[in-house]
């Protein structure tokens, strides 16, 4: 048997290291991963700061109590404790 030695280690690490980076999976994802985070991050402001017909956009929002769900199992208002 061969002796074990971190030379050897370090061979075999540094040839699989090459062959993966060799890939193109891997070089794909190297340059998409950027790209894809700094999109995510740059798209959200520009739509928020985007205009409809030269008016801002703006994002819809529930304004009220709301309906009362299932029947008032969360009244909104003190009506339910006149009964």
């Amino acid at each position: 048997m061969t002796e074990f030695s971190l030379r050897n280690v370090w061979i075999v690490a540094k040839r699989e290291y090459r062959a993966r980076v060799r890939t193109r999976s891997f070089l794909l994802s190297t340059f998409a991963t950027p790209i894809l985070m700094g999109s995510f991050m740059v798209l959200p402001a520009i739509i928020a700061g985007s205009t409809v017909n030269g008016v801002p956009a703006k994002g819809a929002s529930i304004s009220g109590p709301g309906p009362t769900i299932a029947g008032g199992m969360f009244p909104n208002d003190s009506a339910h404790l006149a009964r």
